[in-house]
């Protein structure tokens, strides 16, 4: 049988480590692949980790078919099948006036997760205007920075139509 070992957590800080190495990342995977790469380093509430107990084996190149938890490049490969996993699909992040932030979330162990990162980012009709009038602003000067911040404080005083009409 292969020397398996665990991940290890400073007091007082979370995110894993394997073998003095902080851990980058945390995947849930099958026999057909990656399932979900969620750039977590470390799962659990409060003290306690999701990860402590699971053994996993060390590699240092990708091993063919594997049906076990393994760490390779100070990321975690965790073997969804034999784990309390489920992938719980895109799920809204933040909803603004502007747009809407989509992540991927995950039930792991009877808890639920976000990922770490936004899958996509998608303008509301109001956010199209903003941009439409902020690359108008942007094309006619480049000596004045016009970000999408500014772009929208124009829309909420009103002053967007009539700068709009001073560029045509």
């Amino acid at each position: 049988m292969a020397t398996t070992y665990n991940l290890t957590r400073r007091m007082f800080y979370n995110p894993y480590y394997f073998g003095g190495r902080e851990i980058e990342s945390i995947i849930f995977y099958n026999d057909t692949g990656i399932i979900i790469d969620t750039e977590l380093k470390w799962l659990g509430s409060n003290n306690r980790g999701q990860l402590d107990e699971i053994p996993l084996r060390k590699h240092t190149k990708p091993p063919k078919k594997p049906r076990y938890h393994y760490v390779l490049q100070n990321k975690v490969y965790l073997y969804a099948p034999i784990l309390d996993f489920k992938y719980l699909g895109e799920q809204v992040r933040l909803a603004q006036e502007t747009e809407t932030s989509y992540i991927n979330q995950f039930s792991f162990d009877g808890a639920i997760y976000n990922c770490a990162y936004v899958t996509r980012i998608v303008l509301t009709e109001h956010g199209e205007k903003v941009k439409a009038v902020g690359n108008l602003l942007r094309s006619v000067s480049n000596r004045v920075r016009f970000d999408d911040y500014i772009v929208e404080k124009l829309f909420e005083t009103g002053k967007h139509k009539q700068l709009a009409e001073l560029l045509k």
